[in-house]
């Protein structure tokens, strides 16, 4: 490895460990305070979102394992328009970030710690192209941060990347936002958990077997071609 690569790993590191450190207290303000958070949002919206969009982006960047805790968070805090395009920019913009690290500085060390899954994925790139990326969004068989990751070491274009990561992560994004929304209702409100939020979290279950259907559908029409 050159001596850029070596240095942003060590700055990559450091950041991982400090994000670690402090995000159980993140986790016990935001619970503790949800109120107070929603409040100040509503009085400084711009600010917030501003915040919340770079901390996405970092997160998603750098492999976090905070995804489903961020878009609850949204659902939570803002407006369920904002909340969703907030997410689904930072989560695909953070996304992108991931794959050019892996392609441009990372390549050796992702390929030589998942060369079993990049195998299977480089494979379904190589017979479906960006049609297998969505699949892979909608249905992941793999966590996002490995999809991230070697999909990097691929053929696929920078900007075919955003655009099918975009679409694919985007149902999911919804459903999740939608259940931190209601979740303010009950820890806000103080209403009992209500069928809205049981359909929601059933959601969360069934859109990767409905994708997982669609795109067997369109390989069996491609196959009869």
């Amino acid at each position: 490895m050159n001596k850029l690569t070596i240095i942003f790993l060590v700055f990559i590191i450091v950041l991982i460990t400090i994000s670690n450190t402090y995000l159980s207290d993140v986790i016990n303000i935001i619970n503790n305070n949800i109120f107070i958070l929603k409040q100040y949002a509503s009085q400084n919206n711009y600010v917030v979102e501003i915040i919340f969009f770079t901390g996405y982006i970092l997160a998603a960047s750098l492999s976090l394992p905070v995804a489903l805790a961020l878009g609850l968070f949204a659902g939570i805090i803002f407006d369920t328009i904002i909340a969703v395009v907030l997410v689904s920019f930072a989560s695909s913009i953070g996304a992108t970030f991931a794959f050019m690290l892996s392609r441009y500085f990372l390549r050796d060390i992702v390929l030589s710690r998942y060369k079993s899954q990049y195998k299977v994925i480089n494979e379904g790139f190589m017979k479906y192209g960006a049609q297998y990326l969505f699949s892979l969004r909608m249905a992941p068989i793999f966590p996002f941060f490995i999809i991230n990751f070697l999909s990097g070491l691929t053929s696929i274009g920078i900007k075919k990347f955003y655009i099918v990561s975009q679409i694919g992560m985007l149902p999911m994004t919804v459903v999740i936002i939608l259940i931190g929304n209601e979740l303010s209702k009950i820890m806000i409100d103080q209403v009992s958990i209500n069928l809205e939020i049981l359909v929601l979290i059933s959601l969360i279950g069934l859109l990767p077997l409905v994708s997982k259907l669609i795109f067997n559908y369109f390989l069996d029409i491609d196959e009869q071609k």
